[in-house]
């Protein structure tokens, strides 16, 4: 009977420790899923929020076109050979000196050297200046071994090529300076005179825009060949181009600001027209009308409680004091104004007293 019953508890025993067993299994098998589902989750966020800080970072950053990728390269790249001028063989016996130097120059290892920099030292760009230097890493290469090396020998600035050769032939991204567009045709007065030298060309150095001559200020023309409105041409200069010798002036000056638009000479006497809120004098030229100093009230241009104020050309209305007008101030009186003055120093003098 003992036995019996032993054996029934001890089987009672077993199946609550095995069925703990099974449940204690489940809940760990459980656990190990949702760690795994969250583990997945947060990766997922992680590899989201890279790729929306990457496309901000890009949509932040101004989109070049290829010839500013160029450029960017091509200052990186000098800037590299500047870098590794002098290589490691500076000191010691100047003969080896030189031997060692000039083996470095012309090396792959000088080479690696600035393609492990190249573009780390630009700011803005620098993802489209990498991505650029990759396309063409095979020929910047070829340059380095064989253009780069004809410089030395040329005696030239080491560099110097590279921007002609990459930018301007084999990538066609550029056009040599004072030419533009697809074909690199040659802006209008190229090469001396682009624009008359009072503007500059629409497009110059890319395979973009139209060769139009933007002005500078005060020029005006298709070529910039003359004054603008409101300039007085001073000086007469012959240029000869393309068989033309047109008469351009030598300066351009403003007119004096009483004038409405055209002068045959400068200072108010000279305006061909007087601008509004001016008028003209046999003796004097424009002068500026003051429409404040009228003795009829209902003529004064400025509304009821607003006092006016006269400037050249026209006047401004400024709110009237409702009390009385102290040194810049709205106030009751004076004594009331020197009142607050004196509190004001007070304090002033008590916090510089305390610190």
């Amino acid at each position: 009977m003992m036995v019996v019953q032993s054996g029934r508890l001890f089987f009672q025993f077993f199946n609550l420790q095995n069925n703990s067993y099974v449940t204690c299994t489940k809940y760990q098998k459980n656990l190990v899923k949702f760690i795994t589902l969250l583990s997945l989750i947060l990766l997922i966020i992680l590899f989201e929020c890279h790729h929306i800080n990457a496309y901000l970072h890009q949509k932040d950053e101004k989109i070049l076109d290829s010839c500013q990728r160029c450029k960017l390269l091509v200052k990186s790249f000098k800037e590299g050979l500047k870098r590794t001028a002098r290589g490691k063989h500076e000191g010691g016996d100047a003969y080896w000196e030189e031997s060692k130097l000039n083996n470095y120059a012309d090396s792959e290892i000088r080479l690696t050297e600035i393609q492990e920099n190249l573009c780390n030292d630009v700011k803005l760009g620098k993802d489209q200046c990498h991505s650029f230097a990759e396309q063409y890493e095979s020929e910047i290469e070829d340059w380095f071994l064989k253009n780069r090396k004809q410089e030395r020998q040329d005696h030239l600035e080491e560099g110097i090529t590279l921007f002609e050769y990459l930018c301007n032939q084999l990538s066609q991204a550029c056009c040599p300076d004072g030419h533009f567009g697809a074909d690199c045709q040659p802006c209008h007065g190229y090469p001396d005179n682009v624009c008359y030298n009072r503007g500059y060309c629409s497009g110059n150095g890319t395979r973009k825009g139209q060769g139009k001559c933007i002005c500078l200020g005060g020029f005006d023309g298709e070529f910039c060949e003359k004054c603008s409105p409101n300039y007085l041409a001073i000086g007469i200069i012959e240029m000869n181009f393309e068989k033309k010798i047109p008469n351009i002036p030598e300066q351009c000056i403003r007119c004096d600001q009483s004038c409405a638009s055209s002068c045959h000479s400068l200072g108010p006497q000279g305006c061909h027209v007087c601008r509004t809120g001016y008028f003209r004098d046999n003796d004097k030229g424009c002068i500026d009308i003051d429409e404040c100093n009228v003795s009829d009230v209902e003529l004064n241009p400025c509304k009821f409680q607003t006092y006016c104020v006269n400037t050249q050309g026209s006047y401004r209305c400024y709110r009237k004091c409702m009390l009385q007008y102290y040194q810049g101030y709205c106030t009751r009186n004076q004594i009331a104004w020197q009142s607050f003055i004196n509190r004001f120093l007070d304090t002033k003098n008590l916090i510089k007293k305390k610190n």
